[in-house]
């Protein structure tokens, strides 16, 4: 997927205070440009707690690549296929992932942290 200025779609996630988000929302506002896909997370804690290395590891697998399968992800994965149709059900669940028929799709070609966390080494995929 690619904007019409040619850049990639990119989600970021990021640690903001609702301060942060409101002043976020305003600027894109008054300029009249959209910002781009946003999750923000009230905390580090939240973004780990929400997006365990597992779970972080299914949507960089699936970032770019369409619709994809349960199957076919947990081959990706090299995982087992319930554990990863479980986190796939999660993401779901929170609106990162969203659900195409028999597949699933991650709607962004990467993921950026900003501002960059120092996150666990089990992050690092």
């Amino acid at each position: 997927m690619t904007s019409q200025t040619g850049s990639k779609n990119i989600l970021v996630l990021k640690v903001a205070d609702l301060d942060d988000v409101a002043s976020d929302f305003c600027m894109a506002w008054t300029s009249g440009k959209p910002a781009g896909p946003v999750i923000a997370f009230a905390s580090q804690q939240l973004m780990q707690d929400t997006l365990p290395p597992r779970k972080l590891a299914v949507i960089k697998t699936m970032c770019g690549v369409g619709p994809i399968g349960i199957r076919e992800l947990a081959r990706r994965l090299d995982r087992d296929v319930d554990t990863v149709q479980l986190d796939v059900v999660k993401l779901v669940n929170k609106g990162i992932v969203r659900r195409d028929g028999n597949r699933f799709i991650f709607p962004h070609d990467g993921i950026r942290m900003e501002p960059e966390v120092v996150l666990p080494r089990s992050y690092l995929l």
